[in-house]
């Protein structure tokens, strides 16, 4: 891939963030049954404009000042999203106490988590389910180019930010082999992520046990902190992925690409069709 189509995928992902993010931010809900032209964006921004929650929106601005402030601390630059959760949560339980409860501000939390067991599953092979491998391959085989696609474009971009040479082969691998064993306990497909290769740069991380112990607290947390995580607001949440899709639309990494037609062709082009692709993996 080009240094084009890979900018136009992490600008395009950036966009896609921001632009999806705007109804939880407003407390509306979020409509996955439509396509997502441009033209979604405009509206929803009007019906946050008009039917907006005005406490969802509160508690997002607040996520997104206390983020932005932190960030532009040196030191504690690496917590601005946590700091920004952690602030908007606390304005969230403030409103709640103030106005009445849940019943009168309606800010949509996370909620509780089912902590059910994933029991391990074997697949069927048999002949009666053959007519249902058989549909299920084109559907396989688009998910697992899209995957390859994005951690592709995503070790690009840790290249071109840490300057050391990162084996794309080994990325692709390593997603093969953890959607190969999350096939057994009932899983969804995943891949290579760029709000966690966002989060391991902003704290200077460069262990790859790194998502190892991530999976590891996730789980902790999930156990022992639910009840804190369910009160998280999601308009909270869908501030802290503006920011994180903000991170990503970078001026400096395509500056140059204005220099060549072609190259900045390639790079509108690449644009609209990477959030199109976003939009069908998220479905």
């Amino acid at each position: 891939m080009s240094e084009a189509v890979v900018s136009g995928i992490i600008f395009g992902i950036g966009l896609f963030l921001i632009f999806k993010s705007i109804a939880p931010f407003g407390g509306l809900p979020l409509n996955t049954q439509v396509e997502w032209p441009l033209i979604i964006t405009w509206q929803t921004f009007l019906s946050v404009s008009e039917y907006g929650n005005i406490f969802a929106i509160e508690v997002g601005f607040v996520t997104l000042a206390v983020g932005i402030i932190i960030r532009s601390i040196p030191s504690l630059r690496g917590w601005y999203l946590i700091g920004g959760l952690i602030a908007g949560t606390l304005y969230s339980i403030y409103l709640n106490q103030t106005y009445g409860g849940i019943s009168v501000t309606l800010l949509e939390q996370v909620g509780n988590l089912n902590l059910r067991m994933l029991w391990p599953s074997v697949p069927t092979f048999s002949s009666d389910a053959l007519p249902d491998l058989l549909s299920l391959i084109p559907s396989a085989i688009a998910i697992a180019m899209l995957g390859i696609f994005q951690t592709a474009a995503i070790m690009r971009q840790t290249r071109r930010i840490t300057g050391k040479m990162i084996h794309t082969r080994q990325a692709v691998l390593a997603d093969s082999i953890t959607n190969l064993v999350s096939g057994f306990i009932s899983a969804l497909p995943s891949c290579g992520s760029f709000n966690r290769v966002a989060l391991l740069h902003a704290f200077k991380t460069r262990s790859s046990l790194a998502p190892a112990f991530s999976a590891l607290f996730l789980g902790i947390l999930i156990v022992l902190a639910k009840d804190i995580i369910a009160i998280i607001p999601i308009s909270s949440m869908a501030a802290l992925i503006m920011l994180v899709g903000a991170n990503m639309l970078r001026i400096s990494d395509i500056r140059h690409l204005f220099k060549s037609p072609t190259e900045m062709v390639v790079f509108s082009r690449r644009l609209p069709r990477c959030t199109s692709s976003v939009y069908s993996m998220q479905r």
